[in-house]
C-alpha cells in the first residue's frame, strides 16, 4: 500500500529543489511505500475528520482533500528523504553523539532533546510540517540524555 502513486509524486516534484535526486532514482516503488510504512507505524490520532482511525493503512480516500494532500505529500517528502540516502536509523544514532572530530576541528551539539519528527523516525522536516497535524504527540515519549 502506498500513500501515493508514482505519477503523483513525479508531479508534485516536478518543481522541487530536489527534483533531480528523485528523477535519476530507479527504485520509486521501494521509496514510496517505506514511506508509507513509515507514516503506518506513527502514533496517529484516533480520529481525523470526523474518522475513527482503527486500522492501518489509512483510508486516506475518506479524509477530506486537504488532509489527502497532506498526507500524500508527506509520504512523497519521505520517500524524497529516503532516495537521496537518508537513514532514519543512522539518523537516530547521531542523536546520541555529543562531539564529532575530524583532526583539529571539532563540532559539538546539545543532545538533551531531540527533534520530535526524528525519534518518530520521520527523515524529512518538510513531511513533518505535513504529518504533525495527524500525530497523536501525547502518545510519544521524550528522550532525555543526562550525563
Amino acid at each position: 500500500m502506498m500513500y501515493a502513486t508514482i505519477p503523483e509524486a513525479d508531479q508534485y516534484l516536478d518543481f522541487h529543489m530536489k527534483k533531480r535526486i528523485w528523477v535519476y532514482f530507479e527504485d520509486k516503488t521501494s521509496a514510496l511505500v517505506s514511506a508509507s510504512r513509515i507514516i503506518d507505524n506513527l502514533p496517529i490520532k484516533s480520529v481525523i475528520d470526523g474518522i475513527e482511525i482503527t486500522t492501518r493503512p489509512l483510508p486516506i480516500d475518506q479524509f477530506a482533500p486537504e488532509s489527502q494532500r497532506l498526507i500524500k505529500e508527506g509520504c512523497i517528502e519521505i520517500a524524497l528523504a529516503l532516495a537521496d540516502g537518508i537513514d532514519p536509523e543512522m539518523e537516530y544514532r547521531q542523536l546520541t553523539k555529543t562531539t564529532q572530530a575530524y583532526s583539529v576541528l571539532r563540532q559539538q551539539k546539545n543532545t538533551e532533546m531531540m527533534e520530535p519528527y526524528i525519534a518518530l523516525g520521520i527523515p524529512s522536516f518538510a513531511a513533518w510540517t505535513r504529518l504533525m497535524r495527524f500525530i497523536d504527540l501525547s502518545r510519544t515519549v521524550d528522550l532525555e540524555r543526562v550525563s
